[in-house]
């Protein structure tokens, strides 16, 4: 179990390191989808490592479920390609 749950820290920073090291090579800038990446990075070996040594309490589950809501609902600003609102119901909603 000690070697699961290092392995599984050593990836965080391996992601994490990589992912600036590959967006500075392209010469791209830190937008939400690399932050939506690094949060699902993150977000998933730490719930893994927290639950394999019996430490996954409520809080800390409730600290990474708001960090994923955070990154997931938040709108980037793009529009949708078929200008309906999002508000209106179409045959299979009904």
């Amino acid at each position: 179990m000690v070697w699961v749950s290092l392995v599984l820290a050593l990836a965080i920073v391996i992601v994490i390191i990589g992912g600036f090291l590959n967006r500075r090579q392209q010469g791209l800038g830190i937008g939400w989808q690399f932050i939506r990446f690094n949060v699902i990075a993150i977000s998933l070996p730490v719930t893994c490592i927290l639950a394999l040594n019996g430490q996954l309490t409520g809080e800390a589950a409730t600290i990474i479920g708001g960090a994923l809501g955070y990154c997931f609902g938040k709108n980037d600003g793009r529009k949708s390609s078929s200008g309906k609102s999002s508000g209106t119901k179409t045959g299979s909603d009904t």
